[in-house]
């Protein structure tokens, strides 16, 4: 879950490790690229990843460790619902 990433080839370029912000999905995601407007020849490169529902993520992470909700600013009470 806080170890996702992108890793972004591109030839004549070095390897690029993208690290994904909290509670990405790769599922539902678009790649575009796009020339730049510029007329130097560039190119943008847009990956556009969905949120994960939280209460996926909030399940993930109790089943991975129940004690780190307290690291999400969770707690247990009202949670045990979600399984």
């Amino acid at each position: 879950m806080a170890n996702e990433a992108v890793e972004v080839e591109v030839r004549g370029a070095a390897p690029l490790h993208v690290p994904l912000p909290f509670a990405m999905s790769a599922v539902g995601a678009t790649v575009t690229l796009e020339e730049d407007g510029g007329g130097g020849g560039g190119k943008t490169l847009t990956l556009r990843l969905p949120y994960r529902p939280f209460d996926d993520v909030v399940t993930e992470a109790r089943k991975a460790a129940p004690h780190a909700l307290g690291a999400l600013g969770l707690s247990n009470a009202g949670l045990m619902d979600l399984e």
